[in-house]
């Protein structure tokens, strides 16, 4: 029969056992995430690899040079694998069923098999709603090294009501999961003071990859066949 103190070193023994896995693991994130750093439109620090690779949502701001309107930038892991995120991020005509802000979306195929996308925002004070159009560009490069799934998207001029939009979505394999860059730049106009765009922006960031991580059990993006 086990006495009480053989049953206390065989449970500090589990636990200590246990505590030595942790090291291992991270640094097989590092080598997983981490080498994908110099792919990415913005290096993250030491601190920022280790609240994503924590399942945190990196985000910030970068200065445009001619424009007082910041550039955002998100940086962040999805639990699923790098094709199946890439569905849900080129779902465009769907984005009102998930994505934050977004009232209507539809993609229109043009004659040149060019994709445009008409999409409505109820935005938040003191923005008021934005409608606009974008072009897409989706590639899927599976073999690359690294492999890289990017959905671009440029302003199409002339239409809506917002000054400049332009980004992309990124998706890397790593790790069994997705690592995934959300680029963008908006302008939304009017008179409103660039404090105020530029808060939007940043606001915006973690909601939508917290967004896609929602989005990517949905059945409907499991693979054909």
């Amino acid at each position: 029969m086990i006495g009480r103190f053989e049953r206390y070193a065989i449970v500090r023994a589990l636990v200590w056992l246990a505590l030595a896995q942790l090291p291992v693991l991270s640094s097989a994130a590092h080598a997983d995430c981490r080498q994908l750093g110099p792919q990415l439109r913005r290096q993250p620090t030491t601190e920022q690899w280790e609240r994503i690779e924590g399942m945190a949502v990196v985000d910030w701001l970068t200065e445009i040079e001619g424009s007082p309107v910041k550039e955002g930038m998100a940086v962040g892991l999805v639990e699923a694998p790098p094709e199946r995120v890439f569905r849900v991020v080129t779902d465009n005509a769907r984005f009102a069923e998930f994505m934050p802000f977004v009232e209507l979306s539809t993609v229109e195929t043009l004659a040149d098999g060019s994709l445009v996308n008409l999409q409505s925002l109820d935005l938040p004070w003191p923005v008021s709603n934005r409608e606009y159009k974008i072009k897409l560009v989706n590639e899927a490069d599976a073999g690359g090294e690294p492999p890289l799934w990017q959905s671009a998207w440029t302003h199409v001029k002339g239409f809506g009501n917002i000054e400049e939009s332009r980004g992309a979505w990124r998706v890397f394999p790593c790790g069994g999961m997705a690592l995934v860059e959300y680029q963008v730049y908006t302008d939304p106009g009017g008179s409103i003071p660039t404090y105020f765009k530029n808060k939007a922006t940043r606001r915006s960031l973690n909601q939508l990859i917290e967004a896609v991580r929602s989005r990517v059990g949905d059945p409907s993006y499991d693979a054909p066949g």
